[in-house]
């Protein structure tokens, strides 16, 4: 590197320093002198920065009702047809056992397994 290149570098490493300490050093009334036009554009900017966070809140909280009111809806419909899926289950064990010689088979449908791996699916869906 050449001694012109690296003083230009120092200059300009000077220059961004001397910028940035303008900068932080800038007093409250600097903020006052600020055009018009500019405070309204930072005003709306605000505005809608917060109008964008609430929407994103609210979008949140929809979901998490309608998470809540669809686990009710579909609790609600499990325990209506559960009659009926116990019914054509039973149904089913003595059809089968009918064509069956039952001496040699004994057809038992053991309902806890299931019910365990529903539940351990239910609450990891609620979560």
């Amino acid at each position: 590197m050449t001694a012109s290149k690296s003083t230009a570098r120092t200059r300009r490493s000077a220059k961004s320093a001397h910028a940035t300490r303008a900068r932080a050093t800038a007093e409250p009334a600097a903020l006052a002198r600020l055009s018009k036009p500019f405070e309204e554009v930072l005003t709306d900017v605000r505005e809608t920065s917060r109008q964008y966070a609430l929407a994103g809140l609210g979008l949140a909280s929809q979901l998490r009702k309608q998470r809540e009111e669809k686990m009710a809806s579909m609790i609600a419909e499990g325990k209506r047809v559960e009659p009926k899926i116990r019914q054509a289950v039973a149904n089913w064990k003595e059809t089968l056992q009918s064509k069956v010689e039952t001496s040699k088979l004994k057809l038992r449908i053991d309902t806890s397994e299931l019910r365990r791996r529903f539940a351990g699916r239910s609450s990891a869906a609620q979560r």
